[in-house]
């Protein structure tokens, strides 16, 4: 049948779980090569999804967190297209009961002192979600617990992109469907 529109649960797939268990196998590395990872998505399975949830779990639960998300367009980060990574993370947090929320953070209220373009900042520490397109100057900058690039086979200059990286971060992602 076709697929219904609508809210629904984000309940993960059995994929879905394999992904986010090597995701977290990646963060406790930070000495070697098995700290990043490439991700050869195909469309529907939901990757970028599991990125972004991730991201949303340590803005809202870890104590130190800062993430990068790379698109290779502007309008594939942040607007209101469903393919921009902080559209799903706006739908995901507006669909989280309050008290999961932290003290004064309002899902529905863009721009605020805590959503502005490009980045969302926790209302009462450090945390940080932030966006970029694949530009040279994408990974310069503050340093970022861990970046996810996403479409990377679409990107100009991906791989030097990716080699950049290395200075501002110990974990690199990249999920992308095939090119």
């Amino acid at each position: 049948g076709k697929r219904g529109g609508g809210i629904k649960p984000f309940i993960p797939a059995a994929k879905q779980v394999d992904l986010i268990d090597w995701f977290l196998e990646c963060l406790e590395d930070e000495e070697t090569e098995k700290s990043d990872g490439i991700v050869s998505k195909s469309r529907g399975v939901g990757a970028s999804w599991v990125f972004v949830a991730l991201a949303a779990w340590g803005w809202l639960f870890e104590d130190v967190w800062s993430v990068l998300f790379i698109s290779w367009k502007e309008e594939f980060v942040d607007s209101k297209s469903q393919k921009a990574l902080f559209w799903k993370l706006d739908r995901l947090m507006r669909g989280l009961p309050a008290w999961m929320l932290p003290a004064g953070y309002d899902p529905f209220v863009k721009p605020s002192d805590w959503r502005q373009d490009r980045a969302l900042v926790h209302p009462t520490s450090e945390k940080s979600i932030t966006g970029e397109t694949t530009t040279s100057r994408a990974t310069r900058g503050d340093r970022i617990y861990w970046m996810l690039f996403d479409e990377m086979s679409f990107a100009e200059k991906a791989m030097s992109i990716w080699s950049g990286a290395t200075e501002s971060t110990d974990h690199k992602f990249a999920a992308s469907t095939e090119s």
